[in-house]
């Protein structure tokens, strides 16, 4: 069983900009995706103090709905990070 993947969240920013956009969540799906066989991804936000709607949707629905066998972890993440992720989780239902 392959260890879990830890993934920097900042890797999608531009200078101090927050992870708002669909497009930056993408550029995280894709790196997930290099991982082949990884069933679980740890994101860490450490660093991060906000993240946008669309950013939260677009990994944590519909990444996540096309690819149910991975795991996305959180981590790293101050409240306002884990309430909008859980938003989005929550449109899912």
């Amino acid at each position: 069983m392959m260890a879990p993947v830890r993934i920097a969240m900042e890797m999608a920013q531009l200078r101090d900009e927050n992870l708002a956009s669909r497009a930056q969540a993408k550029l995280i799906a894709r790196e997930i995706e290099r991982y082949a066989g990884a069933r679980s991804v740890h994101l860490d936000f450490c660093g991060i103090t906000e993240i946008g709607q669309g950013f939260a949707d677009q990994l944590f629905r519909v990444f996540a709905n096309a690819h149910p066998d991975i795991d996305l972890r959180p981590i790293n993440c101050n409240q306002s990070i884990l309430a909008m992720i859980r938003r989005a989780i929550r449109t899912t239902r």
